[in-house]
């Protein structure tokens, strides 16, 4: 029997990167915005990074990675003012409801397909977080199947955003590698993600 070939390709993705997930010696952590107290660890092995000062479009770090091939995952960490009028304690409790998976909307006429793939609400480093992912098809992309988590941090004095998307040539194809190979790393990324108090 001949599997599928988007199967055959999501296993030879776990073959390549299953050490990845699991070996300490396949990540490496670093500090943000020259914050000892600001981390976050990423795999070792990257296509592109992009860390340190806030950047022009507002990125504190960005990283794009590819499993041979088949698809990538790009994460990029941000931090922003709380909205107008909006305290620390009214958006946390935004955070702890359903109101959390407001981050997982997608908007635009290339946006097509959104299915909430789920969210939660929890403690991180003491501070109210969420984290909600979707997948969608954005036609306007080179890679129009994506897989997005988004984990959301209400920090003292600021809101923290670190969010990663997976990618590959149609929805369907992007949430199986998200399933079997993307989401463990991201998981551990964002549990790694610490941001200052």
């Amino acid at each position: 029997m001949t599997l599928p070939r988007k199967v055959t390709a999501a296993i030879a993705c776990i073959l390549i990167l299953a050490a990845a997930a699991t070996a300490e010696d396949r990540w490496k952590t670093v500090t943000l915005d020259g914050n000892p107290d600001f981390t976050v660890s990423i795999p070792v092995k990257i296509d592109d990074y992009g860390g340190g000062k806030k950047s022009k479009d507002g990125n504190l770090m960005f990283f794009a990675v590819t499993a041979a091939g088949h698809g990538g995952l790009t994460c990029m960490a941000s931090r922003e003012a709380y909205p107008k009028n909006v305290t620390q304690k009214a958006f946390a409790a935004g955070l702890a409801s359903e109101k959390r998976e407001v981050f997982c909307k997608q908007n635009g006429g290339s946006v097509s397909g959104v299915e909430i793939g789920g969210s939660t609400s929890f403690d991180h480093n003491g501070s109210q977080a969420a984290e909600c992912t979707a997948s969608y098809t954005d036609s306007a992309e080179k890679l129009p199947g994506r897989v997005e988590s988004e984990m959301v941090i209400a920090a003292p004095g600021n809101v923290y955003l670190l969010v990663c998307v997976t990618e590959d040539e149609d929805q369907e194809t992007a949430q199986l590698e998200w399933a079997t190979l993307w989401e463990e790393i991201v998981r551990h990324i964002q549990k790694s993600f610490h941001v200052p108090k």
